[in-house]
């Protein structure tokens, strides 16, 4: 079996660092007093977040205070991002009903167009969709045009997805996000430069 270098344990088991004592979870520090050395590790990293040497004691416990701060400013932002998210998704899952539109935007070196329309909701966060054609509203050059969609005009088979944040998940053959569509609006589609 192989060695595995584990930073932390090795830190640990070295009796010149001392475990520097806080409230906060997630987060340890080690100190080094005689050589002026501190080591940060985050969550189960096993290598230190960063290991610095300090011109005295005060600097390495500020430098720590200081982190703490970082790291419980950290948290505050993932959990109040976490609450956000879930709000739009619920917002927007809300908004999703059937006979709404939605298209993908895919291609390498050309940009192609799939449209779907929701044809029934069986939850709040799942949607039964099926694939649309669309029609050419301007040609816009030899190799590209504009395209709306064409409601009702099924194409596809019936496919259930996820609604998320900003779509419906892996609405296409690629498993791409679909987006909101309009048949009011139409969309770039080329095939070639």
């Amino acid at each position: 079996m192989a060695y595995r270098y584990n930073e932390k344990e090795i830190i640990k088991s070295n009796s010149d660092y001392e475990l520097y004592e806080t409230t906060v979870t997630g987060i340890e520090f080690y100190i080094n007093y005689n050589n002026l050395t501190a080591y940060c590790f985050k969550g189960n990293r096993t290598k230190a977040s960063w290991k610095y040497r300090f011109k005295d004691a005060q600097k390495i416990i500020k430098y720590i205070d200081d982190e703490i701060k970082r790291h419980l400013e950290n948290q505050d932002y993932k959990v109040q991002a976490k609450k956000q998210k879930k709000e739009k998704t619920d917002s927007f899952r809300d908004s999703v009903k059937v006979g709404d539109i939605f298209t993908t935007s895919w291609g390498y070196e050309q940009t192609n167009r799939d449209f779907f329309q929701v044809i029934a909701k069986p939850s709040k966060a799942r949607v039964i969709v099926k694939e649309i054609s669309s029609k050419v509203v301007k040609e816009t050059s030899w190799c590209s045009h504009n395209v709306t969609p064409v409601k009702d005009s099924f194409i596809g088979d019936e496919k259930t997805c996820s609604i998320n944040a900003y779509g419906i998940s892996n609405a296409d053959r690629y498993g791409n996000t679909a987006y909101p569509a309009s048949t009011e609006e139409s969309y770039h589609v080329s095939w070639g430069y």
